[in-house]
């Protein structure tokens, strides 16, 4: 898997490309953050693999993963914060996967699994009538329909930019610069 950042005026970048399908995370101007598979075929359904031969980025997706079935919103357990609304938990976290309809009404899913040693993260177009190469899932900084869980999927964008894409395309300095960032 390639990591490639870039920096635009609408906001920041980070690809995942692996083979044909590339997952695009990008944190915009207006404080919102944009997850995006592109696939080179048209369809309403397309998954993209995280597995761990790409150590650090799978060790960010687990990190998220566990946030998430922790309720560990603001690094510490939640578990019986009166802050935290357990129908929102319910609808996001159910069934060992994590699933977020979009906070702009596009009809667009992501649901994302954890398998032993991968994750998996499925993009659904739910708006059967059109076929797209690319699946948009917004998740809004201000005003989510899953917040507080929104500041978990903030705090991976922020983790991943934070990284050098020179080291992480080069496979053998992974375990190195997993100790580093995490």
């Amino acid at each position: 898997m390639k990591l490639i950042k870039e920096c635009t005026e609408l906001g920041n970048n980070i690809f995942l490309k692996n083979n044909d399908k590339s997952v695009v995370l990008s944190y915009l101007n207006d404080g919102n953050l944009l997850i995006s598979l592109h696939d080179k075929i048209n369809r309403n359904h397309s998954s993209f693999i995280i597995d761990n031969e790409s150590d650090y980025i799978y060790r960010l997706f687990e990190q998220l993963y566990n946030e998430v079935e922790d309720m560990n919103i603001y690094n510490m357990t939640c578990f019986n914060n009166d802050n935290v609304n357990n129908s929102i938990y319910n609808e996001l976290f159910k069934n060992n996967v994590i699933t977020w309809y979009s906070d702009d009404n596009n009809n667009n899913v992501i649901k994302i699994s954890k398998y032993e040693d991968y994750f998996l993260l499925d993009f659904y177009n739910l708006n059967n009538r059109e076929n797209k190469k690319s699946i948009s899932i917004n998740f809004k900084g201000n005003g989510s329909k899953y917040e507080p869980f929104n500041i978990i999927f903030m705090r991976l964008f922020n983790k991943m930019n934070r990284l050098d894409s020179n080291l992480v395309n080069d496979n053998n300095n992974h375990k190195k610069l997993v100790k580093k960032v995490i």
